[in-house]
């Protein structure tokens, strides 16, 4: 397969890997673990959105604004997820009409789709992509303000977890947290173990 094709194969991949876990693990177990996905779950219990079409929304919001902020050039490979990731997360919805995993432990829900989002998110950062979302901001803080991309990330998605305990309580937002330690440790990993890159990012 011709290297681009297959760097763009990967991403996709990646990208529904995401989707497939935001539908199985995180929507339906009200699992925030940050970035624009997890806010997704809790707007939904305010505004009558769908989380695919809330999360496009915000995404390409955050594209013009990285447009204005980053340039063309640090855009550019923001793009591709930007888009695909929600409407990837729109289109396999309808799964969860044949498959549940409501008999499960939560704290098995939180790693295993951990793991899957991780994986997902190792195989587009190893491309050198992104997933739009909170990646955008992160990038923004470490470019304008020089905030370390780690710590920008325990500020954002921090928050987000925050307001997973005070919508849905502490038991919710404790398993979230597994999973977004989960997914991060997994992405670095999977990063490491495809590419030996050293420039890792944590979702």
């Amino acid at each position: 397969m011709n290297r681009s094709l297959k760097k763009y194969f990967s991403v996709i991949v990646g990208l529904l890997l995401m989707a497939l876990s935001f539908n199985f693990f995180q929507a339906p177990f009200n699992l925030a673990s940050g970035g624009v996905t997890g806010l997704s779950i809790i707007v939904k219990d305010f505004l009558p959105i769908n989380e695919g079409l809330f999360i496009f929304i915000v995404n390409q919001s955050l594209i013009i604004l990285s447009f204005l902020v980053l340039g063309k050039k640090k855009t550019l490979n923001t793009i591709l997820g930007s888009i695909l990731l929600p409407v990837f997360i729109s289109l396999t919805a309808f799964l969860n009409d044949f498959i549940s995993f409501g008999d499960l432990d939560y704290i098995l829900i939180a790693i295993i789709g951990g793991v899957i989002q991780g994986v997902g998110l190792g195989l587009i950062y190893k491309n050198g992509f992104t997933s739009g979302g909170t990646d955008i901001l992160n990038q923004i803080f470490e470019v304008k303000y020089k905030v370390p991309i780690n710590k920008s990330i325990i500020i954002i998605d921090g928050f987000i977890v925050l307001l997973s305990f005070i919508v849905y309580g502490i038991p919710t937002m404790v398993y979230s947290f597994i999973m977004l330690v989960t997914l991060s440790v997994v992405s670095n990993k999977t990063i490491l173990e495809l590419d030996q890159n050293k420039v890792l990012y944590i979702y």
